[in-house]
Formats: structure tokens, sequence, C-alpha cells
């Protein structure tokens, strides 16, 4: 399983007017990026610094909006590691398929949406990286996720079937 960096982070911003215009209190919640707001709440000097979290189920809503969201997957040949700008495979072989998804628990109730596509190459091929995409095509995309990996020689008319899980993680 690959490990990224990928998260959520919620803060609030609460302002309070009276009926001049003139604002009369202000709260922020904790901001973990703020070393000042860290500090604070380490010696809870701030009671205004909540404890705020995206809720289980708000964890589940988002990986279902996922599954709803992308529906392609593709395979390549390329080998450089994936860059958070990249959008589209290296070198994309073979046309892309319409996965099958579903939702699953892994650490939480449904946190772990799974893609499954299939391919059958028409030539022998050594596939090394992988892509899930919006659209059946490249134009007006959006790749969700790319991955390589060490290749894998694949026969032609044999059937390649891939299983990518992403869990959603706190």
């Amino acid at each position: 399983m690959t490990v990224n960096s990928f998260g959520m982070k919620d803060r609030l911003d609460i302002q309070v007017y009276d009926n001049t215009g003139h604002r009369v209190a202000h709260r922020t919640t904790y901001n973990p990026d703020s070393i000042v707001h860290r500090i604070r709440k380490f010696l809870r000097l701030d009671k205004c610094l909540a404890n705020d979290l995206i809720t289980n189920d708000g964890l589940a809503d988002v990986a279902d909006m996922i599954m709803d969201q992308y529906d392609y997957m593709s395979v390549g040949t390329g080998v450089t590691t994936p860059e958070v700008d990249d959008t589209e495979l290296e070198s994309q072989i073979l046309t892309r398929s319409l996965c099958s998804k579903s939702l699953s628990t892994t650490y939480y109730t449904d946190d772990t949406i799974t893609f499954t596509g299939a391919f059958i190459p028409e030539y022998d091929v050594e596939i090394s990286e992988c892509g899930i995409h919006l659209l059946s095509g490249a134009s007006g995309d959006v790749m969700f996720a790319r991955e390589t990996f060490t290749p894998v020689s694949c026969v032609s008319g044999y059937t390649v079937q891939i299983a990518w899980q992403v869990i959603l993680t706190r």
C-alpha cells in the first residue's frame, strides 16, 4: 500500500457584529498550521480554540463522493515517479476501462473505495503505471490518482484485472 499525505483540515472563523456594524467578538478555531495556536492550545491559554474534526459519517460521505465522481482506470508503461500536478499517465496504452466500484471499511465505516478495472492487451507488454480518471478520454479529464510500480508482464489476449483501493484516513 502506498501512503501519501492527502488530508483534510477544517477551521472556523466566527465574528459577531453589533447593530452599528462594529465587531464585538471574534474567534478562530484551532489552526494546526499556526505555531501560536498550537502553543496556546497546549498551554490551555485560550478556550476559543475548539476541538473539531471530520466525523466518521463525513469521511464516509467524502468516500462516496469520490466513488461517484471517478469512473475510469488507465494503464501505461511510464516509470517516472508521480507528481502532484500530473494530469495523465506518462505513457498510456490500451483504452481506459470503465470501473466497477464499491465501498468497504478499513479503519472507519465506508472509508475505502475499491476501483476495479480489466484490460486485455492485443500485444505482449509490461505495464508499470495506473491512473484513476473522471472521463474515458484525455480531453477535459481529471486524473484523481496515479501510481507507478515494478513492471508486470502482460501476455496478448490475457485479462489483466486491477483492484485499486483508496483509503481515507485521519
